[in-house]
């Protein structure tokens, strides 16, 4: 592969973009700088918009399955490669999108009226989802530390919230959003303890993992996790390779009954 162009103009004009087209709707005025989103104005790489493009000379588009070793493979191969993270097909599974995945989870470790903890400020879809299949959001105000310029959890504040009965699941982000905060292994390991010692059920939002720099410095929650641990990883390529606009994404879990629970409900809701 070629060396990416950083610097190649590509118009999005015409094109029905959110992050131009959309941008008026949402705030009411034109002429404001589209920094609302997570969306880029490079193009796709070329290998991967040749890929489509070979995909689509096959002129076919049926029911495909995706449990094949050209799911699995790249991104075990990934995993392994970027992360040093070995993964099984057990592992991995299909979903349409981070969001719809964040959501099915609320729906199947959560009853109507649960509180669900998001590390405040938070990105708005979070929010949106809670409220919009009736569970509390419940706010765990992340610390600023100004003299090393970065982001904390409040560890004490944070575990009496999950002690509460009437808590049921944290959503975590990592890189956060909107903070960038990139979380310590240390850190993690505390999250995950805190929530598993309350009965709080753990996902973990992952899907800006590539863009940490070094990329030595991003842990994911998948290293942490055993057999049947409550903990569930939502990412995708979305925002790594600019492909928004394509519903795609996976979860990476060793609960076999989330992994169960959630296949059903997305073959019953196609």
């Amino acid at each position: 592969m070629t060396q990416f162009n950083f610097d190649k103009h590509t118009t999005r004009e015409g094109t029905y973009s959110v992050q131009y087209d959309g941008t008026e709707a949402l705030f009411g005025q034109t002429g404001l700088a589209p920094f609302w989103i997570a969306d880029m104005d490079i193009q796709t790489p070329e290998v991967i918009r040749d890929a489509i493009k070979a995909r689509l000379d096959n002129g076919i588009f049926g029911y495909t399955m995706w449990q094949n070793e050209r799911f699995y493979g790249p991104i075990k191969h990934w995993w392994k490669t970027r992360f040093n993270v070995e993964l099984d097909n057990d592992n991995i599974h299909y979903a349409a999108s981070v969001l719809y995945t964040v959501g099915e989870v609320i729906r199947q470790v959560t009853e109507e009226g649960d509180g669900v903890i998001l590390t405040t400020p938070s990105y708005n879809s979070f929010p949106n989802l809670i409220k919009g299949n009736d569970r509390k959001i419940v706010e765990s105000p992340l610390i600023y530390d100004a003299e090393v310029k970065e982001y904390f959890l409040d560890v004490e504040g944070f575990t009496k919230l999950c002690e509460d009965d009437s808590v049921t699941l944290y959503i975590h982000c990592n890189p956060h959003n909107p903070t960038g905060k990139v979380w310590s292994k240390t850190e993690l390991e505390t999250i995950k303890g805190i929530c598993q010692d309350n009965n709080v059920y753990l996902i973990s939002d992952e899907i800006h993992m590539d863009f940490v720099r070094p990329k030595e410095d991003f842990v994911s929650m998948v290293s942490l996790i055993n057999e049947n641990d409550p903990v569930l990883i939502t990412t995708g390529l979305g925002k790594s390779f600019n492909l928004a606009s394509l519903p795609h994404s996976y979860f990476l879990t060793k609960d076999r009954n989330i992994t169960q629970d959630i296949n059903k409900a997305m073959g019953g809701t196609l």
